[in-house]
């Protein structure tokens, strides 16, 4: 696992170069010239404005202070990205999303997308019928997201986008395996056993996972759970898979 101590770098100087690669190695279609690919990291209105209590089926609103992201590469054909790259996703955005920075890249048509994150951290409250549970997790669950889907077009010598999208919902899934899982707070504010108000990731190893559907996965504790759906939060371009 990595550590958790996270590097941020200055978005302002932050500079993504390719590094040289054969032809072959690239899925763009008659390249042409390179154009400059924008490449942001957006958690949605969920991380921004919070998950509203009508969305969870226990009725707790989830408020995110922070969401940190560490990235550690984005690769489009032939160009990647390897700076390890921590940003903050949390402020309002009007849904633009936070730049990470600029990929030059051959210019074509690419149809898949591969990027890797690194430590995740989390913290904010949730609030239910005049209760509040603070939470600010920490997790080093490095994940590759290869394949993902998407078309992205860069014209020679035009901008264009991509996103990786962080879906925060996923922290508060019922099940694993699910098509249709529910948002669900309750499990992870019974863990709060000293009633501090705060909960704590050792309250949550010491926490059963209890009715919530681990699928074909042995894991037993609610901390093991919340780092097995941090695995899931990586999409691309809002609702585009990645395997």
């Amino acid at each position: 696992m990595f550590s958790p101590t996270t590097r941020t770098t200055a978005l302002a100087s932050l500079l993504l170069l390719p590094l040289a690669g054969a032809c072959g190695e690239s899925d763009a279609q008659s390249p042409d010239g390179q154009g400059m690919l924008n490449i942001f990291v957006y958690g949605e209105d969920f991380v921004e404005e919070g998950i509203p209590a009508d969305a969870m089926s226990d009725g707790w609103a989830i408020a995110f202070d922070r969401f940190q992201v560490e990235v550690t590469s984005v690769t489009v054909g032939a160009a990647n990205f390897s700076d390890v790259t921590t940003i903050e996703i949390a402020p309002p955005t009007g849904g633009e999303g936070h730049q990470l920075g600029e990929l030059s890249v051959d210019a074509g048509t690419y149809e898949s997308v591969d990027y890797a994150l690194g430590t995740i951290r989390v913290g904010g409250s949730a609030e239910k019928e005049g209760v509040t549970k603070t939470f600010d997790w920490t997790f080093e669950v490095p994940t590759t997201y290869g394949e993902c889907h998407t078309t992205v077009t860069v014209a020679a010598d035009q901008a264009s986008r991509l996103e990786l999208t962080i879906h925060a919902d996923h922290l508060f899934y019922d099940s694993l395996v699910s098509e249709d899982p529910a948002l669900v707070f309750d499990p992870l504010a019974a863990a709060d056993t000293n009633e501090d108000g705060n909960i704590s990731k050792e309250e949550l190893e010491a926490a059963l996972v209890g009715t919530l559907d681990v699928g074909n996965e042995e894991i037993a504790d609610l901390w093991s759970w919340l780092e097995a759906q941090v695995a899931t939060l990586g999409h691309i371009d809002g609702e585009g898979h990645c395997h």
